[in-house]
């Protein structure tokens, strides 16, 4: 078994660029590290959960955890998405959101940022497919991707097709230019106080937006209740170890216990970390994993 202090590891949660990859391979093909892989996989064959916890959805990830976690199975089948809105289950392809943008507050932000040159992406409902405002930037994420599933869900944000939402549970844009930053955040910290609008940045000009509650550790407190609801289970916080590297975790190292950061994370993200593990490169998930099995 995996265990801190008197405390059992039951679900393993890790962010992914910067994290379960070097930052060296964000855009790229990421490589797996073969400690990484050895040491998850030990981990769901003792029962224990493995689940990423991310902006990005569900598809553009699952060859990835089949990669690091093998054949989907009741210990990897859960997914965290849109910054902790979405919980994904890859058995049965549902979807479970806690918080949504209506059709009308979608239309509403829209509208007020299409004044910058930017790209903006609105997710369906239930996270199975993402619609693009440049179809450029669209084209250029599908060549990288270079799947099958990279090209069936991402499709172009027609006015038709914005008209026609009902629900979104994740906003995002891209290409923020830098003299924008500060305008885009006052935006939504000022103009929509009431819908209570989150921005989390997860890269140096690209933005998420969730509404209400969301951020990712309401994410693992939800994920903790659906685990424990299936299987009959009392696990809690104290069981859940989480990996990151850098600011767009921060909601989970100021609340969770057991929280370890990357050795190349952020200074804020070292200080808040229960602990330490490697570099990313060199597998930092499972460096710890080896150095908590009792």
């Amino acid at each position: 078994m995996f265990k801190i202090n008197s405390d059992e590891i039951k679900i393993i949660i890790t962010d992914i660029d910067g994290t379960l990859y070097p930052m060296d391979h964000k855009g790229l093909w990421r490589v797996n590290n073969q400690q990484n892989i050895d040491w998850v996989k030990k981990a769901i064959q003792n029962n224990i959960h493995f689940v990423m916890n991310t902006g990005n959805l569900p598809f553009f990830l699952k060859d990835m955890l089949i990669d690091i976690s093998g054949e989907i199975n009741d210990y990897n089948k859960y997914f965290i998405s849109c910054t902790g809105n979405l919980i994904y289950n890859f058995k049965t392809n549902e979807s479970i959101v806690e918080n949504y943008f209506d059709k009308e507050l979608i239309i509403k932000i829209v509208d007020k940022i299409k004044k910058y040159k930017l790209v903006y992406f609105i997710a369906s409902e239930n996270g199975d497919v993402i619609y693009f405002s440049d179809r450029v930037f669209k084209e250029k994420l599908i060549q990288q991707d270079n799947s099958l599933n990279g090209r069936l869900h991402r499709k172009d944000l027609t006015q038709e097709i914005l008209n026609s939402f009902k629900y979104s549970p994740r906003i995002s844009m891209k290409n923020v230019l830098p003299q924008d930053k500060l305008e885009i955040i006052k935006i939504f910290e000022e103009e929509f106080k009431d819908e209570k609008i989150n921005t989390t940045w997860w890269s140096d000009d690209g933005v998420h937006l969730t509404i209400g509650t969301t951020n990712k550790y309401n994410g693992i407190k939800h994920l903790l209740k659906i685990i424990n609801s299936e299987n009959d289970t009392n696990l809690t916080l104290n069981n859940v170890i989480y990996f990151d590297d850098n600011e767009n975790d921060l909601s989970v190292f100021k609340n969770l216990k057991y929280c370890i950061a990357v050795n190349d994370a952020i200074l804020e993200i070292k200080e808040l970390a229960f602990d330490i593990s490697c570099d990313s490169k060199d597998g930092a998930i499972g460096f710890y994993l080896e150095k908590i099995l009792v």
